[in-house]
């Protein structure tokens, strides 16, 4: 029996996942805007929301509200975020579904499967890195 507020190896497993995650992903968190985030952030800007969620002023044909429009608006305009806070929120999402796939692949097939699908998660989604210079 553990004592209580004693941390269990599987919860140290889950955070050195979680550590690791943030440690490729710390590169991305220097860079500045790139690609359309500069479109989309200049649109939360000027525009409304209820003008934003219209789809006229994101990327042609790759409309999605919540995901572009609706997370530029929120992060950018209403909190003031820049590109740093951005990519922190990014990288605290993603420290987070880490921590959700482990306990989802506990939950379906015990605690192995769910550590070796959070750091196959981890490890091989290629959105937590920077790009090469």
């Amino acid at each position: 029996m553990s004592r209580p507020g004693a941390v269990s190896r599987e919860h140290l497993a889950t955070v050195a996942l979680v550590l690791l995650g943030l440690a490729l992903y710390a590169r991305g968190l220097v860079l500045g805007f790139v690609g359309d985030d500069f479109t989309l952030f200049d649109a939360a800007l000027r525009y409304p929301l209820g003008e934003l969620l219209s789809g006229r002023h994101g990327i042609v044909g790759f409309y999605r509200p919540v995901s572009r429009e609706l997370y530029f608006w929120w992060w950018g305009r209403v909190l003031g975020l820049g590109p740093g806070g951005f990519h922190l929120v990014n990288a605290l999402t993603f420290a987070a579904v880490t921590v959700m796939i482990d306990r989802l692949g506990r939950e379906w097939a015990g605690p192995r499967a769910g550590r070796l699908a959070a750091a196959a998660f981890v490890l091989f989604w290629r959105g937590c890195r920077a790009p090469r210079t």
